[in-house]
């Protein structure tokens, strides 16, 4: 069977245990195996002692890989068709495996989900004072390394045998230091120091590649100042997408293809106009101007793919 290794979002405070890969797994028939991973601090700590610092925590993700290339098969599943994929951060993670060399080889196919490579913040996107970022999921290994001596400093160490010695608590008593640190950094022997050359030069796992993200992405930071009272139940309509989704995702998993029996049919991207729109009512989903649907104003619901 297909094996889809899933790479949890939330940035800094997530888990593998967060997602329940249940309906996946029986609606597709496919192996699902979902990972945990050292994040903020323990994942992307720089110090210009640490090799390869800022990057722990995608290595992490990569022994996980390798661990399915060792044991899929005792669970039913082809280590030769393995597909990475994750949502939000985990997407962002998804594309720095896909220009690590190091990770080539540990997948077949890729799926990011609100998440890719070349994704830049503008200012006041996440909340009023934010300013604007180059990258939004990327930081350079100098900066990172400047933050890990700022921090370092702040615990009165000097070396890495100081900072290995500082307990937990003391180091997450540190503000935002999870935050800080949840970037992955460029420039070192695991990541590219510029993804747009990197891209334009080809220089990236040659895999076929399903992304996607939500009409208003990020707008659930608005969650974070005010109150959400209940817990909304899905609509058939919107069951019906999901399942919808998961016969996408697993058909892309099986064969690098995501059209299947009784789906809208999905071209492989080309144009501007090969993207495909997922709605949850009947006789919506199918291909779009991505530009000019994003433009005509919200609709209930939908998710862009391409």
């Amino acid at each position: 069977m297909p094996v889809m290794v899933w790479i949890h979002g939330d940035g800094s405070i997530g888990s593998g245990a967060q997602f329940d890969p249940a309906r996946l797994v029986a609606n597709g028939d496919v192996v699902v195996v979902t990972i945990n991973f050292r994040l903020g601090v323990f994942g992307t700590f720089a110090h210009p002692d640490l090799k390869d610092s800022g990057t722990i925590g995608l290595q992490d993700q990569r022994a996980a890989l390798q661990w399915v290339q060792r044991n899929a098969a005792a669970f039913g599943g082809d280590p030769g068709n393995v597909t990475l994929f994750g949502v939000s951060f985990g997407a962002t993670a998804t594309s720095a495996h896909l220009m690590s060399k190091d990770s080539h080889g540990l997948f077949h196919r890729a799926i990011m989900q609100s998440g890719f490579t070349l994704m830049d913040m503008p200012a006041g996107v996440t909340y009023p004072q934010a300013p604007a970022l180059p990258w939004y999921g990327w930081t350079t290994t100098k900066d990172a390394q400047a933050q890990g001596l700022a921090v370092a400093k702040q615990l009165g160490c000097k070396n890495l045998a100081c900072l290995r010695k500082v307990p937990v608590k003391k180091l997450l008593a540190i503000p935002q230091v999870m935050n800080i640190f949840q970037p992955y950094a460029l420039g070192n022997d695991q990541l590219p120091s510029d993804p747009v050359k990197a891209l334009a030069d080809g220089d990236f796992a040659k895999v076929p590649i399903l992304t996607g993200i939500t009409r208003d992405e990020h707008t659930t930071f608005v969650a974070s100042s005010v109150s959400l009272r209940g817990v909304r139940q899905l609509t058939k309509a919107q069951v019906d997408l999901s399942n919808q989704m998961i016969a996408y995702w697993t058909n892309f998993a099986r064969g690098g293809d995501p059209n299947g029996e009784s789906l809208p049919s999905w071209r492989k991207f080309a144009e501007p106009t090969d993207v495909q729109a997922l709605r949850p009512a009947p006789g919506q989903s199918g291909p779009v101007d991505f530009a000019a649907d994003l433009l005509a104003g919200p609709k209930v619901g939908p998710c862009l793919s391409c």
